[in-house]
């Protein structure tokens, strides 16, 4: 393109397109005038209740896996010992526990999908309790 097309392309856009500082910003028009940058708003987080229930939740299942792998390795010696087994079938006892608990993990939540959370929400908790 020769050098004269070009400038005029450039005066044709500067003619359409309103003036702006350096900085990039838009100058005050009539309509807002004591409005504040974007940048210094700042949104202030308000958990809903849902929120707040969901995070517990997810709370006390984090405490009970670790409640839960720490039991087993405080309880294993003890079972070893007192069932006179080795140390290996302690070790796969601790390891079947873990793939058992790693298995029924996505069978209890298809369940749950199926048939709701809080249904097999209760028939876990009365399973549990009537053992």
């Amino acid at each position: 393109m020769p050098a004269s097309s070009t400038s005029s392309i450039d005066e044709k856009m500067s003619a359409t397109l309103p003036h702006s500082p350096e900085n990039g910003t838009l100058p005050p028009t009539s309509e807002s005038p004591n409005t504040t940058p974007i940048e210094e708003v700042k949104p202030v987080f308000q958990p809903s209740r849902g929120f707040l229930f969901a995070f517990g939740a997810i709370c006390i299942v984090t405490l009970a896996a670790a409640i839960d792998a720490t039991s087993l390795s405080i309880a294993l010696p003890i079972i070893t010992a007192k069932l006179h087994g080795t140390a290996i079938e302690a070790f796969w006892s601790g390891t079947s526990f873990l793939v058992t608990s790693a298995v029924f993990q996505p069978v209890i939540a298809g369940l749950s999908h199926v048939f709701g959370r809080k249904e097999v929400g209760v028939t876990v908790i009365l399973s549990t309790l009537s053992i």
